[in-house]
């Protein structure tokens, strides 16, 4: 029953059995601000049987979803994850899609066709089959439904119960024969409970033998013969309906972190023979397995390739950390990443050497044997990016990303040569997803904490006056490390020096900017640093012969990003950071100050942020001194009301006005 005046019907989820009542329907009744909303999820996965494959795993999806408006339709392009290990690959069969519209009262609906139906690697494990619905309009209803068939029993994909849009009814079955036990891993608030059957299951299948052609003649065929297979089969299922979405939200990192979800482990298989295999694994074990494989741990060995170019390069080279530098520059600037994430080498550090190419997994497996050859206690450290989510519980296809980690007294230094703006500790954001796992060479294993330990830094200062046509104008010297400086210098990197005038001035209203230079843009071991001199034909308004302007000038925010009365998940805000302002203010000739505002320090819980905004007048000038730290890169959600107000607070302090008034 739909809600919120709708009218009443009987939901039919059999695949193409879309009505009129779904397709005229103008917003989701219980969200009217979603864009589009699921109208039905379904997943069933099951085990089959063939004499020659054995047991392997088959999963039916099926799924309809409703777009609303235009900024739905980016629900109607789909991505089937494919994996693939060795000879070894999962197989997608009978997919199926269609758009169904509303033709005045007619139900239209639009194939998909198979030209439409494309391909990609997305690594050496994965490809994605993608897929665009045709003829979308607002309003339209889309459907898909396909098999997917795997050999992979120890990966069964995650079901997901919640998205950023609402889902209406969503239902998992998953079966599994006895001698394969799982154990089922929760993600998410979203309460539910997970049914739980045994029955007895009659797998029929054919197998060949040999035997005579026929009466007549002789000699051995293959014959085809039939048999079955009894066993115990364990069912597990969920429904539900009415799920909320997770509304997006500032500083949000990776919602598929949050969305309630459920994942299946396999423990233990148990064939009723006396063995019993245990697949469930620590870290640990895990560590292991991946460092001993030929394409990971075994090329950390090789070093005669290279042995030349780097004794030329560190030659007469004694501080560790020097070496560490030249090394990593050194690998930064003659390979090239090819846009594969992986944390193992795909043809071979040596051929990725020559070729001056490779994947993630080729670069940072290279600076970690170049490290360790030059004497230095490096090691890979594996990271799951935040696309690719928390790892649940222990397993390989947990990690899809590697750096190399220097381990010293002052902790563990980071290094990703295949980011070309990277430094020593700057990763890129992608990967600050809570820790990595560092693997070493006589076999140990830890977890390394990937969030910068120190802020990155803003620093301004400006000296400004008041024009005699009243703008204010005046000159700005900035200095930004870490991240700051990284994001920035990939925005410089995309334009020419003109737009470099542009890109500034876009950041801030109605300012123009000349005498603009730029030091260290190319050096990342140094601050960059940026000064310029501003024009700003608002900053300063005129009413009853008083002038009044912000003592923050153009820095000033203008609103608060945390909107909402709650959240659930945590504040990421990726690093911690450190912002200061110093501005000084002449005062014109003929002016006085009439109202200044007052100086204030805030503080967030467990020193999690603070902010302080000191405010002073000595003869003809305001000096104002301010600052704005975050502490720590992820934020917990019980923290989130004292945040909110914390900058609800601040912003208001951000608008108060200095009041001059004529002498």
């Amino acid at each position: 029953v739909l809600l919120l005046g709708s009218k009443v019907f009987s939901q039919n989820y059999n695949f193409g059995k879309v009505s009129k009542e779904e397709l005229s329907e103008k917003v989701y009744p219980t969200d009217s601000s979603a864009n589009a909303a699921i109208l039905y999820r379904s997943e069933r996965t099951y085990f089959e049987f063939t004499e020659d494959k054995g047991f392997f795993v088959k999963t039916e999806v099926h799924e309809r979803i409703k777009l609303y408006n235009k900024d739905g339709f980016n629900w109607a392009t789909k991505s089937i994850n494919i994996y693939r290990s060795g000879s070894s690959k999962e197989k997608i069969t009978g997919l199926k899609a269609y758009t169904y519209n509303l033709d005045g009262k007619k139900v239209v609906k639009t194939k998909l066709n198979k030209s439409e139906v494309f391909s990609e690697n997305a690594s050496d494990y994965l490809i994605r089959e993608k897929f665009t619905m045709p003829n979308l309009k607002p309003g339209s209803v889309i459907e898909y439904k396909y098999t997917k068939s795997s050999p992979f029993k120890r990966d069964i994909d995650r079901f997901r119960f919640q998205e950023k849009i609402p889902i209406k009814k969503v239902a998992l079955n998953f079966k599994s024969p006895e001698y394969y036990v799982y154990k089922a891993h929760r993600r998410g608030w979203v309460l539910y409970d997970i049914k739980k059957e045994t029955r007895d299951r009659t797998v029929n299948y054919t197998y060949k033998s040999i035997g005579r052609k026929s009466f007549n003649s002789y000699g051995n065929s293959l014959n085809t013969n039939k048999g079955q297979y009894k066993f115990k089969e364990h069912t597990y299922s969920i429904d539900l309906s009415n799920v909320a979405a997770v509304k997006e939200e500032a500083y949000s990192g990776n919602l598929d972190n949050y969305m309630a979800s459920v994942k299946f482990e396999l423990e233990r298989t148990d064939f009723k023979n006396g063995n019993i295999k245990n697949y469930a694994r620590t870290w640990e074990e895990v560590s292991k397995s991946i460092y001993k494989s030929s394409n990971f741990g075994e090329q950390l060995k090789l070093n005669k390739y290279f042995k030349d170019d780097i004794n030329k390069l560190i030659e007469g080279v004694s501080d560790p950390m020097k070496k560490v530098a030249l090394i990593y520059a050194f690998v930064k600037q003659k390979m090239n990443w090819n846009k594969y994430n992986t944390y193992a080498s795909n043809k071979g550090l040596k051929k990725a050497y020559k070729d001056g190419v490779g994947n993630v997994g080729d670069i940072n497996l290279l600076l970690t044997a170049i490290l360790q050859y030059a004497q230095i206690n490096a090691n890979p450290i594996l990271i799951s990016t935040k696309n690719n989510g928390i790892p649940l519980f222990p397993n390989i296809n947990g990690f899809n990303y590697v750096i190399a980690g220097v381990e010293g007294p002052n902790g563990v230094l980071l290094l990703d040569a295949s980011d070309a703006y990277g430094a020593p500790n700057v990763l890129k954001q992608s990967l600050l997803n809570w820790k990595g796992r560092i693997i070493r060479k006589e076999g140990s294993s830890a977890w390394v904490d990937l969030f910068p330990p120190k802020p990155s830094l803003y620093n301004a200062m400006a000296n400004v006056e008041i024009s005699d046509e009243g703008t204010l104008i005046g000159k700005i010297n900035s200095r930004s490390t870490n991240h700051y400086a990284r994001s920035t210098r990939i925005e410089l990197s995309k334009t020419t020096q003109d737009d470099r005038v542009k890109l500034i001035e876009n950041d801030y209203d109605d300012i123009e900017i000349s005498e603009l230079e730029l030091k260290n843009t190319d050096n990342y071991n140094k601050p960059l640093a940026i000064s310029y001199a501003f024009e700003n034909f608002d900053a300063v308004e005129e009413l009853a012969g008083k002038l009044y302007l912000s003592p923050l000038i153009h820095f000033t925010s203008k609103d608060n990003p945390f909107k909402s009365e709650e959240r659930k998940y945590p504040v990421d805000f990726s690093f911690p950071r450190d912002n200061r302002y110093i501005i000084n203010i002449s005062i014109p000739d003929g002016y006085k100050i009439e109202t200044l505002p007052k100086s204030v320090n805030l503080s967030l819980p467990n020193n999690l942020g603070k902010f302080r905004y000191n405010i002073s007048q000595t003869n003809n000038m305001v000096r104002l001194s301010s600052q704005i730290i975050i502490n720590q890169s992820l934020i917990l959600a019980n923290h989130y009301s004292a945040l909110k107000e914390f900058y609800m607070t601040m912003i208001a302090k951000q608008a108060e006005k200095i009041v001059l008034t004529k002498i």
